[in-house]
């Protein structure tokens, strides 16, 4: 379950930081503090489905968006972050550039624009291993 709220947790932070809305402003929109919404990032504590459903109508997305599978950002962003050698502030190099990468990869509204640019990260990434 621990999991599962960790998903739902990551999907509200990427959803509220596409959207360019602060912790303070969606907790105000569903009646709650900052720092419930901060607990719900974290999947600290469990979001139900009244305020799911909300969050869901808030950001125009089905309740699904935050089930669907797929490898979660902030798994691939460890991962990742496991083949870095630098630290910079406790943070690997690598792990500082992916998360970037996403930030600004989730901001993209085109899916189109999305699959290019995901096209391209993967050529250039097996141009390397050769």
């Amino acid at each position: 379950m621990a999991d599962l709220d960790a998903l739902i947790g990551e999907r509200i932070r990427m959803l509220r930081q596409r959207h360019n809305v602060s912790q303070t402003e969606l907790g105000k929109e569903l009646g709650i503090t900052f720092q419930q919404i901060q607990k719900y990032e974290r999947g600290v504590n469990h979001v139900s489905a009244a305020r799911l459903q909300a969050i869901a109508e808030i950001f125009g997305v089905p309740v699904t968006f935050f089930f669907e599978e797929g490898p979660s950002i902030a798994k691939t962003v460890q991962a990742a972050a496991r083949e870095g050698k630098k630290k910079t502030r406790g943070l690997t190099e690598l792990e500082t550039e992916c998360e970037a990468l996403v930030r600004a990869f989730v901001k993209i509204e085109r899916r189109s624009a999305r699959a290019k640019v995901l096209a391209l990260v993967r050529s250039l990434a097996a141009a390397t291993v050769e």
